[in-house]
């Protein structure tokens, strides 16, 4: 296991009011053992390229009771945290190639070591293997501040084959989201806390938030700031703008909104990538911003056109993409636009992307020139063909890596779920003016925001004129809302509109049915008032006969008037009514 300088480097760095300082280093390989024969070859995994053995920054950590110590690989899009167990590192191949040399953690030796056996976990590692082990409680030491008791994964097994395995562990600076969850036998999932959430709990940071920056140009070194941003090291603006991503607000990703390049300082800038042609939104190319990565994978159709530039070439046999060494004195560059028209801009020398050449290099013969070119490792990488990187597209995640963010300030900040990104002063040696964040959630300190998503461009509202790249000095007193939060509301917002949409209906429809009702029953009682009425008159003329068929009034049978009895008298019996005849 290696001990360096850094423990002594984080010791001095003893925990101060809301901040935690981490120095940290960059792994890489003898170059003795990569040298290839003129014409022969050797596979890139032979020197596991693209494996944590040949790339990574490693902080220096203790861990247990008395300490042990471990170098830890930073991981910024990963929340778990875990180290090897010695156990594993005890075969005859691993003390052969030195598997453990990173450190390793002894459970038996440790005072402070907790392990109920109920907790399991299982992930793909850095190497691209599958680890396996068990969640224990125990306590660590990182940059002076002590964390008794935090939840770490101990790795028992790996998936990786014994021919590339390298065992070493992780200090996972991701959302919560993604780090370990509770297995335990009650059933009940729950995520456990990371390094950045115990180091607010227990009072470290204000906010769980950090920066990180190289050191210099071979990005050798560089430190890592929890909880303050340091301006010292950076040129303003410090732009921040929210996370991105088509299937998940729990990864520090964002949209390329548009890349320009040029191939001499002489040259105008040219588009590789057009905002204003990204007309759809499969066209969005959404990427993982991973500096602890020197390699960044892009879709073929945009790294193609970098290739363009610096004469890269597809090996079929590596089955990567290769440069020739001597395009690391190239003076191409990238301007690469994040977020949007306002976001920021990296500024890439593509000088930068070639992969040192002791990482890994090639020497081919060509009958041609009849000359040997020397070939390095390119930091951009791609399917080799568009159909195939469809697939990719599809399957995988793309990510700009250390070697395009070199020249970065970088603020990840976890509570408000917001990047920001400056250019680095790099090599700086000013005085530190380290500024801390004032509360959990607090905007990321000295930093400008990009316009709200929801404001147009051109628009007139103060707080959409305030941020982008005017310069003005807008600083907001709160982090963006949380987009959980965010997600809630608008569901809350859809039920209450659709509870009040379903009373003005049952509101109205009780109206029209009481007016219904209404209407029925005066035709109810309209009908009831005729039938009366018929009733009423049938009583009158005598057992249902009809009205006309009752008799005038004048023909009432009552004693004829004097002056009529002679006339009476006179009429023949038969004129005579039947009911007056007079029976002799």
């Amino acid at each position: 296991m290696r001990t360096s300088a850094l423990f002594v480097a984080a010791a001095c760095t003893a925990t101060a009011l809301a901040q935690l300082r981490l120095p940290f280093t960059r792994s890489g390989i003898d170059a003795g053992n990569t040298k290839r024969a003129s014409g022969s070859r050797r596979s890139l995994s032979e020197v596991n390229l693209f494996r944590l053995d040949n790339d990574g920054y490693f902080v220096n950590v203790t861990v247990g009771t008395p300490p042990q110590e471990i170098s830890l690989l930073l991981r910024v899009q990963s929340g778990e945290s875990y180290v090897p167990d010695a156990d594993q590192c005890e075969d005859r191949w691993s003390l052969l190639h030195d598997a453990c040399k990173y450190g390793s953690f002894l459970s038996n030796e440790s005072s402070t070591y907790v392990n109920p056996g109920t907790e399991t976990f299982t992930k793909t590692d850095v190497g691209g293997g599958r680890i396996y082990g068990e969640v224990v409680s125990e306590t660590l030491h990182i940059g002076g501040a002590e964390l008794p008791k935090i939840n770490l994964g101990v790795v028992e097994s790996t998936g990786v084959s014994m021919s590339t395995r390298t065992s070493v562990g992780v200090l996972g600076l991701g959302f919560n989201d993604r780090a370990y969850v509770s297995s335990s036998s009650s059933g009940l999932g729950s995520s456990l806390a990371t390094v950045p959430d115990r180091l607010f709990q227990d009072g470290h940071i204000k906010s769980t938030a950090y920066s990180l920056w190289l050191d210099d140009e071979s990005g050798a070194s560089g430190n890592l700031l929890f909880g303050a941003v340091d301006k010292s090291k950076f040129d303003a603006p410090l732009i921040r703008f929210p996370i991105q991503d088509r299937l998940s607000t729990t990864r520090f990703d964002t949209m390329l909104h548009s890349i320009n390049a040029s191939k001499t300082p002489a040259d105008a800038f040219q588009p590789l990538l057009d905002a204003e042609a990204v007309d759809s939104y499969s066209d969005q190319t959404y990427v993982a911003v991973s500096p602890e990565d020197a390699v960044s994978w892009l879709p073929y159709t945009l790294a193609a056109k970098i290739y363009d530039l610096v004469g890269a070439v597809w090996s079929r046999t590596d089955e990567y993409w290769l440069v020739p060494c001597s395009a690391n004195a190239s003076e191409a560059r990238l301007a690469i636009r994040l977020h949007a028209d306002d976001g920021p801009v990296l500024d890439v020398p593509l000088a930068d992307v070639v992969l040192p050449w002791n990482y890994w290099h090639s020497s081919e013969w060509s009958w041609d020139s009849e000359s040997e070119t020397e070939y390095c490792a390119f930091g951009v990488q791609s399917a080799n063909s568009t159909s195939a990187d469809s697939n990719y597209a599809y399957y995988q995640r793309y990510s700009l890596g250390g070697a395009m963010l070199r020249r970065s300030y970088m603020v990840f900040d976890l509570a408000g779920e917001e990047i920001a990104i400056a250019k680095a002063k790099v090599g700086s040696t000013a005085e530190e003016d380290v500024v801390a964040f004032e509360s959990y959630g607090a905007a990321i300190p000295a930093s400008t925001s990009v316009r709200p998503s929801w404001c147009s461009q051109g628009s007139s509202l103060d707080s959409c004129n305030s941020g982008g790249d005017s310069g003005s000095p807008y600083i907001r007193t709160s982090a963006s809302p949380n987009r959980t939060v965010l997600l809630i509301l608008i569901i809350v917002g859809v039920i209450v509109v659709v509870v009040i949409g379903l009373t003005i209906w049952a509101v109205m429809r009780c109206r029209r049915i009481r007016r219904a009702e209404a209407e029925l029953a005066e035709k109810h009682a309209g009908v009831q008032d005729a039938a009366g009425a018929r009733e009423n008159t049938g009583s009158e003329g005598g057992h249902g006969v009809s009205a006309t068929q009752e008799p005038p009034a004048a023909a009432a049978r009552e004693p004829p008037p004097e002056t009529s009895a002679a006339a009476t008298a006179s009429a023949s019996p038969s004129q005579q009514p039947e009911g007056d005849r007079v029976v002799r």
